[in-house]
């Protein structure tokens, strides 16, 4: 695979924004639900409900959006958006009642949903080859980093009990998005001449269309370990439920180690298409070890099949992103990129919704039935995904 060395310049400034803006969001996650309903009065449903609006209108929006930075161009889009994000979390301080954060909410995840597709873009039109994969897995590493540290000073903040500190977090949050806008605003770029066809190259191309759906069905392993297995420990009692921090926490400090080298597996079309059967094998088999766990008697034995199911786990998420990487970067005609990275990121938009579902339907089967049939569905998702992204990869070397 070779060692990765991150090119100085842009990219490396992008990393350095990115991080700054991740430690605000990890905060954000942490405590905006707990804000807006201790401090702001909403329920819990309301809180929900909102949410769940605010994720369709970003699915309905999210394509236009990538469309338009492949017109006007990547980096002023991103830049606006950024902006438009900043100013929603800074909002969020001021919510009154539900329809105050109905409001504030849709901008705000709508700005982050369509910012991923307009960012993957920008990234492609930043780096060539191989280059724009192990990019794109130094920056998730780097925007992991950055979220654990931000959900640890979030946590320290709920710890005082005061609205005035968590305005204080949403006021950081808000800040780094702007500190990201003027980095962005800064970095030379070379854009593409737009290829002709707009969103009708990615509604033809059947097999990214697919491809993506598939990966981001086969993304929802990541349910498994923040959904499902909490419920799985909660429910049979099999371990203390401290557990979860333990398996959650190793799992990112592993997973920020090994993205970038895990990235080289898939740095070519074979090595992608066998890296996404891989993932959906890898997820299979952490079903089945997690579900072997009831049955361990012991709690030590118990806890050894927790953390193998989880490295499994892990090694199949890290498997997935990096190849659906490999996928999208292929995919799109050159000035088409935003516009194929936005229909890209939809998919795991739908995904989002649909794995926690699963996720609970897992774990409340009787005799760990739902793990055996969630390990089969990953299975087949994965050679599924595989076999299309292959067909994606034929396509655009004849195109």
């Amino acid at each position: 695979m070779g060692r990765f060395s991150l090119p100085r310049g842009p990219v490396r400034s992008l990393a350095a924004a990115g991080l700054l803006n991740s430690v605000g969001d990890g905060a954000f996650a942490t405590i905006s639900v707990i804000y807006l309903v201790k401090y702001v009065g909403l329920s819990a449903h309301e809180v929900a409900l909102g949410l769940t609006i605010a994720g369709a209108v970003a699915l309905l929006v999210g394509v236009p959006l990538g469309m338009l930075g492949d017109r006007v161009g990547a980096r002023p889009v991103f830049v606006g958006l950024c902006l438009v994000e900043g100013c929603a979390v800074l909002a969020y301080g001021e919510v009154a009642g539900w329809w105050s954060f109905l409001v504030v909410a849709v901008f705000a995840v709508t700005a982050t949903r369509a910012t991923a597709g307009v960012r993957n873009g920008f990234i492609a039109q930043l780096t060539m080859g191989a280059e724009r994969l192990r990019v794109r897995a130094y920056l998730r590493s780097v925007n992991n980093t950055g979220t654990a540290i931000g959900a640890a000073l979030g946590g320290l903040a709920l710890l005082g009990s005061s609205g005035m500190l968590l305005r204080v977090l949403l006021i950081g949050d808000a800040l780094t998005f702007v500190i990201v806008a003027i980095v962005v605003s800064r970095i030379p770029y070379r854009r593409t001449r737009s290829a002709a066809g707009g969103l009708r190259t990615v509604v033809g191309n059947w097999a990214f269309l697919t491809a993506s759906l598939l990966q981001g069905l086969l993304s929802i392993n990541s349910t498994l370990l923040t959904v499902a297995l909490p419920l799985w420990i909660v429910t049979r009692g099999v371990v203390p439920n401290e557990t979860v921090s333990l398996l959650v926490g190793g799992s990112t400090v592993l997973g920020i180690l090994l993205q970038v080298p895990v990235s080289g597996l898939a740095d070519s079309p074979r090595g992608a298409v066998r890296s996404t059967a891989a993932a959906g094998a890898l997820a299979g088999a952490a079903c089945l070890i997690y579900m072997t766990s009831a049955g361990a008697g012991r709690t030590a034995a118990a806890l050894v099949l927790l953390c193998a199911g989880s490295a499994v786990r892990l090694l199949g998420e890290l498997l997935q992103t990096s190849g659906g990487w490999s996928m999208s970067f292929s995919a799109p005609p050159p000035g088409r990129e935003c516009t194929y990275q936005a229909v890209y990121s939809s998919a795991f938009t739908v995904a989002t919704a649909l794995g926690p579902l699963l996720a609970g339907w897992i774990a409340s089967q009787p005799d760990g039935r739902g793990w055996l049939a969630a390990a089969a569905l990953f299975v087949v998702i994965g050679l599924l995904a595989a076999t299309t992204s292959a067909a994606v990869f034929r396509r655009r070397e004849v195109t």
